[in-house]
């Protein structure tokens, strides 16, 4: 016993005797935090052999505790004196967790439960005989998860966490642990129990996706892998209606190389025992301050993780037909054009039309006259007064720039007079009537464009090109997150738009298909709406999607209508040799900081984010139909446009049903 003076008061710490139980590493690590408690002292270790544990102790370890071998923890945990055991890298932990719990002793172990009937004994076992059962749930005891979780308020109502756990290659873990400790991150951070679980995983399962969602409506995404190339990834983010809180990992293991011309950035590899080496002393602090944990909840949600990896189909997909490129008509002159709808996007392209030196602007159409003249005289064109004279033989090509319901209308009338069309997204708000539109158009041999703009993305391409040269090795996962500004777009607009799936998240489906160059096979989603008006009209406002795509690849999405921060529009690949990402663009290199920190001006729309895809494919379209391209390099084909279709109907059709729906093209 030994006594410390704080002026009028004495604290007392009587000397705790713990057994340690196993080898390697992470063992170790736990170890060297004990030292750092003055309220534990380590008695013994035990090891496979009594000369493991000599070495271990003689190499690592400045006091000097006895040495075992597991034929002896019997008898080291008959000893009256021992209150705690720390159990780590054994090849049967819930059996020596077991031994030790009858033995009257306190468990702490540094693996996670994971699912089977052997975890739900011992955590039983714990409870009857009222003892504490410690496990390793690292990331919520690290100094920077416990100050993320004390600014949640910041952000407001949570609406989305999107979770990045990836791990180097390690014999010792399993994926399953890792999928606990996230699990828990989760349940920690909302402080609610998931009422929907999901999962996806690749067949060797060591890699895939888990989505929960809770009863407030938060949406859980977490992206997991066990192979990671650059040492361990460790990232969340979450997103209010307020702002968004992120841990992006490890910076100060971030080694920037200026040099030859060149600048670099190299990521140390980290590993995760570095990484989280405060949080252990924190573990072991709670452990034996005896604070209550709930690991059967952990493990009631991991169990349906793993019940979804059991029951989980086999890649199949059905095409039902191919749709072909219809014969177009091409001319070599300037292509004369009209545009119908001189909102938003027709404005862009008005403006994407002026700055191409093969086409030229007759007529812009809108049903309020007064704004299509206003646009007619900015443009130095004719505003028409009916879509016919918009259609008339004066008129080689049209834009389609109307709101979504009057898209399959203006697409029968223009393949009818023969316009070539470029469209904006979505063709039609159904599967059928994007198929009508598509017959019409091959019928009529015009062609019919979609303005998927994300494939003329220069990052978005980059980041394709080199996926596809092998740069990281075999794809295992893409991650998308789509946000707009809350900003962006109004009440009215979002109420009256359609639907969430045809209006916004077609977008996703389309460029996670051109990334992955597959189909996916199947689909699940959920969704919530927190913006009152949105909610009343039944509208989602926050979605997330998992695709499963052939060769074990999986897609993440998360969109959001509502971030308050600014336009949030980003991508990633993963495979087994790293990593590629397209981040957020910011409209100046200027960094301003002062007491409150560092601000960075950010895009608040997708006119300005997007301006080199827009008009990149306004040039593609033009290049197309004067026949510099040939049709065969199209960048978005009437496949394109049905399966994008297609997967937006049944990701409507998942939310409805709260189940997996098989895709059939």
């Amino acid at each position: 016993v030994s006594t410390q003076s704080t002026g009028t008061d004495f604290i007392c710490w009587v000397m705790s005797q713990l057994v340690a139980v196993g080898s390697g590493n992470t063992l170790l690590a736990y170890l060297l935090a004990l030292s750092n408690n003055l309220g534990l002292h380590l008695q013994s270790i035990v090891s496979n052999s009594k000369d493991e544990a000599e070495r271990l102790i003689k190499e690592n370890l400045r006091n000097h505790p006895t040495a075992h071998s597991l034929s002896d923890l019997d008898k080291v945990l008959s000893d009256q004196n021992v209150r705690f055991v720390l159990v780590s890298g054994v090849s049967s932990p819930t059996q020596v967790v077991e031994k030790a719990l009858n033995a009257g002793k306190h468990v702490f172990i540094t693996d996670k439960p994971t699912s089977g009937k052997d975890w739900h004994n011992v955590i039983s076992l714990a409870h009857s005989k009222k003892l504490k059962l410690g496990f390793g749930y690292t990331k919520i005891h690290s100094p920077e998860y416990l100050h993320l979780k004390n600014n949640l308020s910041k952000v407001g109502q949570i609406m989305t966490i999107r979770i990045t756990s990836r791990h180097p290659k390690n014999p010792t873990e399993t994926l399953e642990s890792f999928i606990t400790d996230d699990i828990r991150v989760a349940r920690w951070i909302t402080g609610e129990e998931p009422v929907t679980v999901y999962s996806s995983f690749s067949h060797s399962r060591d890699h895939g996706a888990i989505l929960l969602k809770f009863p407030s409506g938060i949406i859980c995404l977490i992206d997991i892998s066990g192979f990671s190339g650059n040492g361990v990834d460790h990232r969340i983010e979450i997103l209010g209606d307020k702002g968004m809180l992120q841990i992006n990992g490890p910076t100060d293991d971030i080694l920037r190389v200026y040099a030859n011309s060149e600048s670099k950035t190299r990521v140390i590899s980290d590993s995760y025992l570095k990484h989280y080496r405060s949080s252990f002393e924190t573990q072991i602090k709670n452990f034996i301050s005896l604070q209550t944990e709930e690991p059967e909840k952990d493990l009631k949600v991991v169990q349906s993780v793993t019940e979804f990896l059991e029951q989980q189909s086999k890649e199949s997909s059905k095409s039902e037909k191919k749709w072909a490129i219809p014969n177009f008509h091409t001319k070599k002159d300037k292509i004369r054009v009209s545009i119908l709808g001189t909102g938003r996007m027709g404005v862009v392209r008005a403006e994407g039309l002026l700055a191409n030196p093969n086409a030229t602007i007759v007529y812009v159409y809108d049903i309020d006259l007064a704004r299509a003249e206003a646009i007619a005289s900015k443009y130095g064109c004719k505003a028409a007064k009916t879509v016919k004279e918009a259609l008339s033989d004066e008129v080689d090509a049209v834009f389609i720039c109307s709101t979504s319901s009057g898209h399959h209308e203006l697409i029968h009338e223009a393949s009818k007079s023969k316009k070539n069309i470029f469209c904006e997204k979505p063709i039609a708000l159904t599967l059928k009537e994007t198929e009508e539109c598509l017959t019409v158009a091959h019928d009529n041999n015009v062609l019919l464009y979609c303005g998927f703009h994300r494939r003329c993305d220069p990052e978005f391409t980059a980041l394709k090109k080199g996926a596809d040269d092998g740069q990281i090795g075999h794809l295992a996962q893409v991650s998308i997150t789509s946000r707009d500004a809350s900003s962006m777009s109004s009440i009215e607009y979002l109420v009256t738009s359609g639907n969430y799936w045809y209006d916004s998240l077609i977008h996703d489906f389309d460029i996670s298909r051109y990334v992955v160059g597959a189909d996916p096979f199947e689909v699940f989603t959920v969704g919530t709406s927190f913006i009152p008006e949105l909610k009343k009209a039944k509208q989602l406002d926050s979605v997330a999607v998992i695709l499963r795509y052939p060769k074990d690849i999986v897609c993440t999405i998360d969109n959001n209508r509502r971030a308050t921060y600014g336009y949030d529009q980003r991508l990633e690949v993963f495979g087994n040799k790293g990593k590629i990402k397209v981040d957020n663009k910011v409209l100046s290199p200027i960094i301003f900081s002062n007491e409150s920190g560092f601000q960075i001006e950010t895009t608040q729309d997708g006119m300005t984010r997007y301006k080199e895809a827009y008009d990149g494919e306004v040039d593609h379209f033009i290049d197309l139909i004067t026949g510099k391209i040939p049709k065969e390099k199209i960048r978005v084909t009437p496949d394109d446009i049905i399966k994008a279709s297609v997967i937006c109907e049944a990701a409507k059709l998942s939310f409805e049903s709260g189940k997996t729906i098989k895709l059939s093209y």
